[in-house]
């Protein structure tokens, strides 16, 4: 089985390349998605049906009684607590929701709901996730400069034949 060594250069001179970037897909991740996290609010929002005892010394809002804007973002966390599909709703930091003192409840369409914020969100696998992307980072220099290395020397040891 003969080897071509100057493919073999070549290739992992790519691989090194698809190395480079993992900080930031493993990590925080916001440089590279910016404009899909800018103006957002670090906790997400999600709503338990019924009354808890933790807001069963507070008034129910109601629901129509609200502002368009917060009635959307009810809308919003209603939806994405209910169903097969549960998930935290992220409202934009313009949002007055945002400004509300959590828990609490929510009378919508009848039923009483508690709105709630998780502890936060995070995209990527946080600082973990930054130092496993350095050491991929540093994976991939190694190899773009020993496979570059390789080549030349293949390619200068042809040349010298």
């Amino acid at each position: 089985m003969d080897i071509d060594y100057r493919t073999l250069a070549l290739r992992l001179f790519f691989v090194g390349l698809l190395c480079l970037p993992a900080p930031l897909y493993l990590g925080y991740g916001a440089a590279a998605v910016g404009e899909l996290t800018q103006n957002r609010v670090d906790n997400g929002y999600y709503a338990d049906r019924g009354r808890s005892d933790v807001v069963a010394d507070r008034r129910v809002i109601e629901y129509d009684s609200m502002p368009t804007a917060e009635r959307r973002a009810i809308d919003r966390i209603v939806e994405n607590s209910s169903g097969s599909e549960y998930g935290d709703y992220e409202p934009r930091l313009d949002n007055p929701i945002v400004d509300r003192e959590t828990p609490f409840p929510v009378e919508r369409n009848g039923t009483v709901y508690t709105i709630r914020q998780d502890g936060g969100t995070t995209l990527g696998l946080g600082f973990f996730g930054f130092i496993a992307g350095m050491g991929l980072a540093v994976v991939g220099v190694v190899l773009c400069v020993g496979s570059g290395i390789g080549y030349l020397v293949l390619r200068w040891r042809d040349a010298t034949d």
